[in-house]
């Protein structure tokens, strides 16, 4: 699909958001220990007239988490996970609403050079979740751009 145009300060901006997927790797859902990974998701925007252009950016989960832990992989065996907006893992990624947190951030487009913004997102797959085998898991980040 391709992005919309947005009228923003001074000019016409049309932004585009990429990807990377969670792949968590080999995970033992019962153990103890929680299994860490990272994404990365990035904003490209362009400015389409001749001056420079204000945008805000908002990334969203499609989704919103319903708590700590309870985003859940589907299909398949329904895997607990949470995706956080820091390394801590502390601050869970969504719309704000129970504490979640947009990823966001503010600059100028200049025309003739894409804007490029990357941020990181940081997944834990908390143990001791009985019942589920071992295995590889990858989880794909679909997100809604607002800017």
């Amino acid at each position: 699909m391709s992005p919309l145009p947005a009228a923003a300060s001074g000019g016409v901006v049309t932004c585009s958001l990429s990807a990377t997927a969670m792949a968590f790797g080999v995970v033992q859902p019962e153990g103890n220990a929680p299994g860490d990974t990272t994404a990365t998701l990035e904003v490209i925007c362009v400015a389409n007239g001749q001056q420079p252009a204000a945008v805000t950016l908002r990334v969203i989960p499609l989704s919103e988490p319903v708590g700590p832990g309870l985003r859940r992989m589907q299909p398949g065996p329904g895997l607990r996970y949470q995706i956080f907006v820091d390394a801590a893992r502390s601050i869970a990624w969504g719309s704000g609403i129970g504490g979640s947190m947009p990823l966001a951030a503010s600059a100028t487009v200049v025309p003739g050079t894409p804007l490029r913004v990357r941020f990181t997102l940081y997944g834990r797959v908390p143990g001791r979740q009985h019942g589920l085998p071992a295995g590889s898991f990858v989880e794909s980040l679909v997100a809604v751009l607002q800017y």
